[in-house]
């Protein structure tokens, strides 16, 4: 592992010429209407005039992006995210029909379910989406997912709703 250890003269060299969206905090959509007022770069917003950040984009946010470009961020450092989705999934030895191995299928399907449920309650995650993917022979994929009203965690729902 190689740590490098960047002095506020490495900034502008380093830092400065990289886009905006290498900020953590600014998103997709604030790049682009950063991008409008012709900030595309750190250094471009480290230079930008903080009334016009406020007009275009808000005051909390253009005072926020000002501060940020200073390398003013008082926001405590996260290591650990919850994650997005879950899942849990296997590839077969051999390519499977749907028809012929239907129950080679339905008995896998089931196992991964359960253990998703397992881990899903394990861990006290309710998600209300369900979905399944399916890769093929010629490698391309079928996904389908359905969102419910209502949370699901056992293996029953999980089997049912995917």
């Amino acid at each position: 592992m190689q740590i490098t250890v960047l002095t506020p003269a490495d900034l502008r060299l380093c830092i400065w010429p990289l886009p905006v969206s290498k900020i953590n905090g600014i998103s997709p959509k604030a790049a682009k209407k950063l991008a409008l007022l012709d900030i595309r770069t750190i250094a471009k917003l480290v230079d930008a005039d903080p009334g016009r950040l406020q007009d275009n984009l808000g005051r909390t946010y253009g005072a926020w992006l000002q501060n940020v470009s200073q390398r003013i961020d008082d926001r405590p450092v996260v290591t650990h995210f919850e994650p997005k989705s879950i899942s849990r999934e296997i590839t077969f030895e051999r390519d499977l029909q749907a028809i012929a191995d239907r129950a080679t299928l339905t008995e896998v399907f089931t196992k991964l379910c359960t253990r998703l449920a397992s881990d899903l309650q394990r861990k006290g995650y309710v998600p209300r989406t369900a979905g399944i993917k399916l890769r093929f022979t010629d490698f391309s994929i079928l996904t389908r997912d359905v969102t419910l009203p209502y949370s699901i965690d056992d293996t029953v729902d999980i089997l049912i709703k995917s």
